[in-house]
């Protein structure tokens, strides 16, 4: 075996699979399956399929999935720069699948760099409702940003929070969250070798507390009625099926909706739940957090629980026996790697419904900025000021606005026009977005993206952005440059040149769209027949 897994790895999941440990050691001697996602923001899937230079076979379980044969590099062609598909491991696109989302929806994504199942999500949401994508690393948001720009999406928030100051902000505002939690990454051994030296024993407990706190603000997060998906990519009890049951021993109001095991996945194992895992999960924040960088210690005496109740001891093994309804993904019985999905649904009560009734943010944009939902000033914390810069445009900044729209997008061809009453036109510093939702729930954190990034207010001008080009259909812009695939302009506009486009004869001076056939790359500027390129250097072509 070319891959020398840990020893303590290997005899656990000896003691877990039993008469299936052999086929799951020999998966790994497989190679690993590539997959694409087709981005129906720009395109269905059987459109793609008819114009793929990719050999595609389809992923049984995403309608919009492909396999990619091995030695093709869909990374490295223009219809990846016009987001036409995302890359995305075919295991991976699962708990989206499960998820249930539909147009209108209110999403949180709650861990969700790259950004992945974000673009799932929002392809599902087909431009309306919201998406919240939050991560808790900067440096993972930058690419969680690109990503979602590069797809199209038009009605989504990112931030960089921790969940429980997010449950503080939006209460129980959301219909669906996904919980695709950091976790041991056992499942991904086959695909990062990476995974395999960071891991531990000791890695699983720490995971398990993090854990158990995300999805303690995930629950505050989710509307009555509402429904979560939790998801890792890792084989461990301790943070799946012991994670699950623990949480529904702490939290009756929610229940497993029971997942079918199509497709070779596996249902989950009640079996492999123990009272120390249980107890684990319960309290692993006390274990120690390696990704926060903490000294990991074993619990003390504030950790010992008392026996439970004899009600106690019934709600957590009905807990436990409901984690059957939960789905395992092994390599050695579908075609991906191993990821483990729970769908927990939050039943209503009364209580609960006249919370989040009470709850629903009714604030305008020319409302105060600098206060939360309670009215009170949050002062200096963490990060950048608590106090948002976050504003409505001023007289001034609309005008520019108006101006570059009136000559550059033709909004009369689209109801989905930018700056509608639903959607403001706010400020942040110079930067103008579109917010999904009322500014007041951002008050206080960080989002490096608040809305969609619609441009740059400069001196006496607008300047739009990337993600603009990137948002919109060409029917929506006067001027526009398509080219053809074989054009090798495309690839000259993708590096960041000049371009000839006398052959263009009608496009005026100023503002163009370049397309790739009907599908937006970025913006240019027209002046005697060539276009000066406006694509963004962290985009360009390599």
């Amino acid at each position: 075996m070319s891959l020398q897994l840990p020893e303590a790895f290997e005899q656990k999941m000896r003691e877990l699979l039993e008469e299936e440990f052999e086929a799951f050691m020999e998966s790994y001697e497989q190679p690993k399956w590539q997959g694409l996602r087709v981005n129906r923001l720009k395109l269905e899937a059987c459109d793609f399929q008819r114009m793929s230079p990719f050999s595609l076979t389809a992923i049984p379980w995403c309608a919009e999935g492909f396999y990619y044969a091995d030695g093709e590099r869909p990374g490295k062609h223009p219809f990846y720069h016009a987001g036409l598909y995302y890359i995305q491991e075919p295991s991976a696109m699962t708990p989206v699948e499960m998820l249930d989302v539909r147009p209108g929806h209110k999403v949180l994504d709650l861990c969700a760099a790259p950004g992945g199942k974000s673009t799932q999500i929002a392809a599902k949401l087909a431009g309306s409702g919201v998406l919240v994508s939050n991560d808790l690393h900067p440096e993972r948001v930058k690419a969680l940003v690109k990503n979602i720009e590069m797809a199209g999406v038009r009605n989504a928030v990112v931030l960089n929070e921790h969940p429980a100051r997010i449950a503080d902000s939006f209460g129980a505002y959301f219909d669906r969250i996904l919980v695709d939690a950091p976790c041991s990454g056992e499942g991904m051994f086959r695909k990062d070798e990476d995974m395999v030296k960071h891991w531990s024993p000791q890695r699983v407990c720490d995971y398990a507390g993090m854990q158990e706190e995300i999805l303690e603000a995930a629950a505050a997060l989710l509307k009555p009625g509402g429904k979560l998906v939790y998801s890792t990519c890792t084989f461990s009890p301790e943070e799946n099926e012991a994670m699950i049951a623990s949480f529904l021993g702490q939290h009756p109001q929610f229940e497993v909706v029971p997942l079918s095991p199509t497709h070779g996945f596996q249902s989950g194992r009640p079996a492999w739940v123990t009272e120390k895992q249980t107890d684990q999960a319960e309290h692993g924040e006390q274990v120690g957090h390696a990704e926060h960088g903490e000294q990991a210690e074993q619990v003390g005496q504030a950790g010992q629980v008392s026996e439970p109740s004899e009600e106690t001891g019934a709600r957590q093994e009905a807990a436990r026996l409901e984690t059957a309804g939960t789905l395992r993904l092994w390599p050695h019985l579908v075609e991906g790697e191993g990821h483990y999905v729970a769908l927990l649904q939050k039943m209503p009560d009364a209580q609960s419904i006249e919370q989040a009734n009470t709850e629903v943010r009714t604030a305008s944009v020319d409302s105060s900025y600098g206060t939360d939902r309670s009215g009170k000033d949050h002062g200096k914390g963490q990060g950048r000021p608590r106090k948002q810069e976050i504003r409505p445009l001023d007289t001034e900044e609309r005008e520019r606005w108006h101006a570059f729209a009136s000559s550059v997008l033709d909004q009369t061809k689209t109801a989905e026009s930018i700056g509608q009453t639903d959607k403001p036109l706010i400020s942040w510093k110079q930067f103008v977005y579109e917010c999904p939702v009322s500014p007041l729930l951002l008050s206080g954190l960080k989002a490096p993206r608040p809305g969609f990034f619609v441009g740059e207010l400069k001196k006496q001008r607008f300047e739009p952005s990337q993600a603009l080009a990137m948002g919109l259909r060409p029917e929506e812009v006067q001027q526009v440059i398509s080219l053809d695939m074989a054009d090798e302009r495309v690839i000259k506009y993708l590096k960041g040149e000049t371009i000839d486009i006398s052959d263009f004869p009608h496009i005026q001076k100023g503002y163009g769209l370049i397309c790739l056939g009907p599908y937006p790359l970025g913006w240019g500027k027209s002046m005697q027949g060539m276009l000066k390129n406006a694509y963004p250097a962290g985009w360009r072509w390599q």
